[in-house]
């Protein structure tokens, strides 16, 4: 595992500033860490695709399909941090921990973050990360990158409702462009997915 304490730690006081100066939820945070240490063991699947697939024809989908077929090369991925955390966060949640049982979870969030981040930078240094329910990529299109890359090899499981298991698992496609290229989507806004957005992540991360 690559998260180190201090970017766990980080993360989470990034979100909670006031916990700083705290000496008991610093005792907390170390617990955390110490439990994610003991519980993940992160895996993943990549697989090389070309938008010109027969197979990949349905995740070509307005508005996104122009930046797939101007990307240098895309790969589907998929990757999970491990049952063993879900059930760790259940139990504490059980036992009314419920301090620890956030820093936890927003540590496993980071841990799952970075596991993708080093997804793509692996495939190409110019590669972002599309996943399905973000930045109004099609919920839907989970079933077919999960077919595709026959996730269930590594643990992981989906819901009818398109929802992954364990729940710090993600999956997408990986696309290899120049930021212009990327950029293409933010000249699309909005999207109908745009509409009740407050996160306007994707603004950022195409700057």
């Amino acid at each position: 595992m690559n998260l180190s304490k201090s970017q766990a730690i980080n993360y989470v006081t990034a979100k909670y500033s006031n916990i700083k100066e705290n000496s008991s939820m610093q005792e907390l945070l170390d617990v955390a860490y110490d439990k994610l240490l003991a519980s993940a063991a992160p895996q993943s699947l990549v697989k090389s695709v070309t938008a010109s697939d027969p197979e990949l024809l349905p995740l070509l989908t307005p508005p996104f399909e122009e930046t797939f077929y101007k990307a240098s090369s895309l790969a589907l991925f998929a990757c999970t941090i491990g049952e063993a955390v879900s059930k760790e966060l259940e139990a504490l949640f059980a036992s009314d921990q419920y301090t620890l049982a956030l820093f936890l979870d927003h540590m496993a969030s980071a841990l799952t973050e970075q596991v993708a981040e080093e997804l793509a930078n692996a495939h190409s240094k110019e590669t972002l990360g599309y996943a399905p329910g973000y930045c109004g990529f099609p919920i839907a299109h989970q079933k077919l990158i999960y077919d595709l890359l026959e996730a269930k090899s590594i643990g992981i499981t989906l819901s009818s409702n398109f929802m992954l298991s364990p729940v710090k698992s993600t999956q997408g496609i990986l696309v290899a462009a120049p930021m212009e290229v990327h950029r293409l989507l933010l000249a699309k806004r909005p999207l109908p997915a745009c509409k009740d957005c407050k996160v306007h992540s994707c603004r950022e991360r195409l700057k």
